[in-house]
């Protein structure tokens, strides 16, 4: 098919909104104290108030597995900036700078695996073509700064609220110790493409699984605390949506921020928390098998806290499905089983997770031998060199390993240990008591990260908060997040 009739199809399916749409706040400048319309609708909400003390809220909990109903959402897309209109990149704030091209052929995979009705595998669209085709898809998603959402209503005591969201793309910033409500913040996560719901739908099943209340009660376990929760979900115009706690930046953009040097101590504090979260997910069956530093995000209410995010490409043990396509920032993390599975069936075992962490862990005190390299093929042979002699490898930097480290590569590299977290765990404290020579134990994130003053969210009563500029990010996870508050 040719380009051009292509991209005007895609006009057609995706670029107008109905006339009759209004945006939040025009629909509140009409309704002013004193006119007809807010007098009629004084009248039809007395009338209908006792119908709706029965009616529950329109977003549904992460308990509830009834079906979704699309909730209402009034939007208003402002203009985009010139440089949004020329086809030039859009960077978000908060978002990981590096200079690393992306794999060969990556945003073709990932259109691929996002919209195979548009680009099947025998498509022979050219590179600029698939270029133009992204940007028509992410400039037509609902998600942009700016954008006022309203997502149905919460009930609260005798009164009911809507919840709304003002996009402002606020992760990766930090936040003062004193400002008030940070605590009652959400996030609305959803995919930045037009119409690419697969990788959330999947994320809200699973966490759906992770947090189930009753099969916890059930089996005799513990909800996880070492992973972001979901409050509510559910799909708007076909596009499905979560809400999410606002979190702080993640693990890899804290570390850009200090620097990058990062004291043992805190590698090995971190190192457990991670592996907190991992063990978390394993007790449900769940293996992530996207564990890197993009996905560790920082607790805003308790800020010696990290929390594992994105769960799009996590699946059961032993189930095979494919993995979305490694971008620059996942690939050094990607385990071997990993990196077959971005084009093959392979099935997922604790292993991949617990690889990945050790990557995590080794490249806390040394960069990985190919964190550097671009193609995937390249990656893999590197890794494969690295696991016929790991302790050569590691020897060679010599006193800059601590010793701790040469047991966690022991440890993970045997695959048919099924347990190996209470060893793990082991070894990681000895490590962090062992360095930890000036007591009580302070965070680098706390004590070197410089601070930013971010206002609160915006509300009908407030401006909108600042947002800083930043450069390029992992695009694989870059998802639209809109901040709200109740």
């Amino acid at each position: 098919m040719c380009p051009c009739v292509l991209l005007e199809k895609l006009k057609k399916a995706f670029g107008k909104k109905k006339k009759t749409e209004k945006s939040k706040e025009t629909s509140r400048s009409s309704k002013s104290p004193g006119s007809s319309e807010e007098k009629k609708n004084r009248k039809s909400s007395k009338r209908s108030r006792k119908s709706k003390r029965d009616n529950s809220s329109d977003l549904k909990s992460p308990d509830d597995n009834s079906s979704q109903k699309s909730v209402e959402k009034k939007s208003s897309k402002h203009q985009l900036e010139e440089n949004e209109k020329s086809g030039n990149k859009v960077l978000l704030a908060g978002q990981v700078f590096h200079k690393k091209p992306e794999p060969k052929d990556f945003l073709r995979r990932v259109l691929q695996s996002e919209r195979p009705d548009l680009v099947p595998r025998d498509s022979n669209l050219s590179d600029d073509e698939i270029k133009q085709l992204d940007q028509l898809l992410i400039l037509n998603g609902e998600m942009h700064t700016g954008v006022s959402i309203t997502l149905g209503k919460e009930r609260v005591a005798d009164s009911e609220q809507f919840v709304s969201f003002l996009c402002q793309f606020l992760q990766g910033l930090t936040f003062p110790e004193n400002v008030l409500g940070l605590s009652n913040m959400m996030a609305l996560k959803a995919g930045r493409r037009t119409y690419t719901s697969a990788r959330t739908e999947l994320e809200i099943a699973t966490l759906l699984r992770l947090f189930n209340k009753k099969e916890a009660e059930k089996n005799k376990k513990t909800l996880p605390t070492h992973i972001v929760p979901m409050f509510f979900h559910g799909t708007c115009a076909g596009t499905a949506y979560l809400i999410m706690p606002l979190m702080d930046a993640s693990f890899e953009k804290i570390r850009q921020e200090c620097g990058g040097k990062i004291p043992w101590v805190d590698a090995f504090y971190v190192a457990q928390e991670l592996c907190i979260a991992i063990k978390e997910c394993h007790e449900h069956s769940v293996i992530h098998r996207d564990i890197k530093p993009t996905n560790l995000l920082l607790c805003i209410q308790f800020p010696k806290n990290w929390w594992l995010c994105d769960f799009g490409d996590a699946c059961l043990v032993g189930e095979s499905t494919i993995l979305s396509p490694p971008d620059a920032l996942t690939l050094p993390y990607l385990s071997r089983d990993a990196h077959q599975a971005t084009r093959q069936y392979v099935k997922a075992t604790i292993s991949m997770d617990l690889e990945s962490w050790l990557y995590f862990l080794i490249d806390l005190f040394i960069v990985l031998p190919w964190k550097n390299i671009v193609e995937e093929e390249d990656v893999l042979n590197a890794k494969n060199d690295f696991w016929k002699s790991p302790e050569a490898v590691l020897k060679k930097h010599g006193d800059k390993i601590p010793p701790q480290v040469f047991s966690i590569v022991k440890i993970v590299g045997d695959t048919k240990n099924t347990n190996p977290y209470s060893e793990l765990t082991t070894l990681l404290r000895d490590g962090f008591n062992t360095n930890n020579t000036n007591p009580p134990f302070k965070p680098f994130w706390i004590e070197k990260r410089p601070r930013k003053i971010v206002l609160p969210v915006a509300t009908s009563k407030q401006k909108a908060p600042a947002t800083s500029s930043t450069t390029t990010t992992d695009q694989k996870t870059s998802e639209s997040k809109s901040v709200g508050k109740v």
